[in-house]
Order: C-alpha cells, then sequence, then structure tokens
C-alpha cells in the first residue's frame, strides 16, 4: 500500500578521509559526473563519468587542480574567485556556464561544488558534481524565443553563478524520497509490500541533491534487492527527531539509543525491509565503510561514507525478528 501521510541540526561533519573512494564504489552507479578534492584546491579522486562528461581524461584532473578545469572552462576570474572563497567559507557554490570539452565538444555545464569539513569542523575536502544541461538550455532558449521574438543568432556568451536561493532550493526530503520511492515501486511491481509515509511539512534543508538522491537510492536498492515475494515487506518514513530523545520507530521494534541523536534535532529517513537480516561482520562493514561481496552490505557501507561526507548519520540494525532499520539522519541547514 502506498499512502503519503503527514507525521511529523546542525552538526561538524565527520572525517572525510575515505570519501574519494567511497563515492568511488558509487561511481559506476552514477551518471553525475563526480570528482572530490582538498583544501588547497587539489583533485583527490574523479568518475569515469567526468571523462565522459566534460571530456576532461583522469590523467589531466587527478592530482591537478581544480582550477586548471576553471581556467581551462574559460571562466572569468570573478567566478572563479566566487567558487574558491565560497569554499574557503564553507558555502556552497553552483554555476553555470558554457564550455568547450577537451575532446572539443561545445556543452553547457552545471557545477556544484560542496565544502566538507572534518570532525574538528574545519573545511577539508570538497565534492563538486557536474552535469551536461545542454538539451535543457537549447529548450530555454527556443522557449524565450518563442515569448519574446529572441534572435538566437544575438545569444551572448553567458557564464554566472547560480543566485543561491533560487539553486539549492531549499531540498525538501520527503519530495526526494517521493521520487525515489515511485522509481522502486515501479520496477519491484507486485513483488513487494510498500507501506509509505512521507511528511512533507518537515523544514527543508540544504544538501547536494544528487549525492543526496544517490544515497536514497543504494538505501532503497538495498531494501528490495532480496525481498522475498511471500513476506517482501518494506516500510518508508521521514520526519525529525527530538534532541536528546531515542528514537522510537513504527515499524522497527527496537529503539535507537545512538548518542548522536544527542546533537539534534535531524531530519530522518527511516527504511525498514523484511529481507534476511545481516551478520555482525556485515553490520560492521557498513559501520566502518567497508567494501563487500554482498551487494546489499555493500551499498548500505556505501551509503554510510556518503552520510558522513553530507554531515550526517546512517545507523544500521538488523536483528532476527525484527527485520533491518537503516535510519538516515540529516542536520537541519
Amino acid at each position: 500500500m502506498l499512502r503519503n501521510d503527514r507525521r511529523q541540526s546542525e552538526t561538524g561533519n565527520q572525517p572525510t578521509s575515505s570519501i574519494a573512494e567511497t563515492l568511488g564504489k558509487a561511481s559506476a552507479l552514477s551518471d553525475h559526473a563526480i570528482l572530490v578534492g582538498n583544501r588547497a584546491g587539489i583533485v583527490s579522486w574523479a568518475n569515469s563519468a567526468w571523462t565522459r562528461i566534460t571530456g576532461f581524461p583522469l590523467s589531466e584532473t587527478v592530482s591537478k587542480p581544480i582550477t586548471d578545469f576553471l581556467g581551462k572552462a574559460d571562466l572569468e576570474i570573478e567566478l572563479v574567485d566566487f567558487v574558491g572563497q565560497n569554499f574557503l567559507d564553507g558555502q556552497f557554490s553552483s554555476i553555470e556556464f558554457p564550455f568547450k570539452t577537451f575532446d572539443d565538444r561545445s556543452i553547457w555545464v552545471h557545477l556544484d561544488v560542496q565544502p566538507i569539513r572534518n570532525a574538528a569542523g574545519e573545511i577539508s575536502e570538497f565534492v563538486a558534481t557536474a552535469t551536461d544541461i545542454s538539451e535543457r538550455r537549447r529548450l530555454d532558449s527556443i522557449s524565450q524565443a518563442a515569448v519574446s521574438g529572441f534572435d538566437r543568432s544575438e545569444e551572448r556568451r553567458e557564464t554566472r553563478p547560480i543566485d543561491c536561493a533560487q539553486n539549492e532550493t531549499r531540498i525538501s526530503l520527503a519530495a526526494e524520497t517521493e521520487i525515489a520511492c515511485n522509481r522502486i515501486v515501479r520496477l519491484a511491481g507486485s513483488r513487494i509490500h510498500f507501506d509509505i509515509d512521507l511528511d512533507f511539512g518537515l523544514p527543508s534543508t540544504q544538501f547536494d541533491r544528487l549525492l543526496l538522491g544517490e544515497i536514497i537510492r543504494l538505501l532503497m536498492r538495498a531494501a528490495t534487492l532480496e525481498a522475498d515475494e511471500s513476506w517482501g515487506f518494506v516500510t518508508v518514513m521521514t520526519g525529525q527527531t527530538e534532541a536528546g530523545r531515542s528514537h522510537i520507530s513504527e515499524a522497527h521494534p527496537v529503539p535507537v539509543r545512538d548518542g548522536r541523536l544527542a546533537k539534534g534535532p535531524f531530519l530522518f529517513l527511516e527504511i525498514h525491509d523484511t529481507s534476511p537480516v545481516f551478520s555482525s561482520e556485515g553490520l560492521d562493514a557498513i559501520r566502518e565503510g567497508k567494501q563487500s561481496d554482498d551487494p546489499r552490505v555493500h551499498g548500505l557501507s556505501t551509503a554510510a561514507a556518503m552520510a558522513r561526507a553530507l554531515g550526517g548519520s546512517l545507523l544500521v540494525d538488523s536483528t532476527p525478528g525484527c527485520g533491518t532499520q537503516a535510519l538516515l539522519l540529516l542536520p537541519i541547514r
């Protein structure tokens, strides 16, 4: 049964030394170009989609300053400074610009740069995601021309930062979860029974939408991967925790008493499934962000590390007779 009812922080980001390798595990699952770099602006890792979208080979990206890419994109120095200063100030940046790729294609790119803090609260790394928006720009130009008689032959080159209030669009956790759930429900068919309870009255928050979407997708995939047709039930809920209070789930009988809840309140996404429970070794791998041959463990391990990169936490409990609970905690920004 699919239903949407109303039910009703900011913490320092966790150490991010494994962000690059963690995103590396998920890179094959993402169509977005992703790269990771350090405080000095040096790129430490990039996925294969980075080359496919920008044309930049990894040899011209990894161990190079991100300013090399911005410079070759022929951005005005003011925009390069804009991204750099926002990073040092711990602020999210988003810019769109026309770009001639390394392999001589002309595209429009939307680039988001998310600063990451370490355990001491210091800016230590960044995660950048690039998206090819050429088709969107083309359709926008056609639409503008139809409305105002705009002559595309006079279109001048435009490079601009995106207004934060407009670009970051204060993400709704419930809305992002609903998008992911709709896709999973369609793919699962009648094999799995879903109970979805999303609170659209929660405070909006600010995150890199691509990374958050990837986390939700990984959590949903892990919950449905081994569901048996005779008893495959997945419950999805969003809500807000109370500072200093345990999390009492409506689906999972084991209360969450993790000390991190004391730093709330947090937005939460809870996914409970009735698939076979994890072994203690599997749970340890998820909590420590280790690789695993088990695709469910692998997915949750990746999601846990990506949650830490966003300044959140993923708590997993898998108790025989109770099912498995994945509880994603996100600070309210």
